[in-house]
């Protein structure tokens, strides 16, 4: 949750960039809690939970809903 969320702006970036790298490099998944959207941004897909309703923020699925 918010793993960048204390931290300034350099060294966020540094551990964001570190947390997708490994992912990438070791096929793994992610799953990541953030109110950046900057952050949010970095990810392939994302959920997004807004005033008690989740929707999908990703290109390929734009506009579908959550179960």
């Amino acid at each position: 949750d918010e793993p960048t969320g204390n931290l300034d702006s350099q060294s966020a970036k540094e551990i964001a960039d570190l947390l997708f790298a490994c992912c990438k490099d070791n096929g793994a998944s992610l799953i990541l809690v953030t109110h950046s959207e900057q952050l949010a941004d970095k990810a392939m897909h994302q959920l997004q939970f807004d005033e008690g309703k989740c929707s999908w923020k990703n290109p390929l699925i734009q506009g579908e809903h959550c179960a």
